[in-house]
């Protein structure tokens, strides 16, 4: 009875944890559509598209509130300076950055 238990215990700690996972990719706040100087991107909790194809995320690690985007296809993105209305995107590849504004 116990080793039920403890099992009922940590497939719940699972489902709460999946719960909470899924909870914080909606609220990452890039998520969206953006207007940048190069074109319209945007972004899911799963997937970058830059208005050409569609890319997905391998991780997202988040520091002092700016977040690395590190995609499946081998690209880095920056997010910096997000705010409800603008951020800047940089590219962890070729240095280019772009001001955006968001659409939706």
């Amino acid at each position: 009875m116990k080793m039920q238990g403890a099992l009922a215990k940590a497939i719940g700690f699972l489902i709460l944890l999946v719960l909470q996972l899924n909870a914080h990719a909606a609220d990452y706040p890039f998520v969206g559509k953006w207007k940048c100087e190069v074109g319209t991107f945007t972004f899911t909790s799963k997937t970058y598209n830059n208005g050409m194809e569609t890319l997905h995320y391998q991780s997202i690690q988040m520091e002092d509130g700016e977040f690395t985007i590190m995609l499946k296809e081998g690209f880095v993105i920056y997010l910096s300076q997000i705010s409800k209305r603008r951020m800047i995107w940089s590219s962890g590849n070729d240095g280019d950055e772009y001001l955006c504004r968001r659409l939706k």
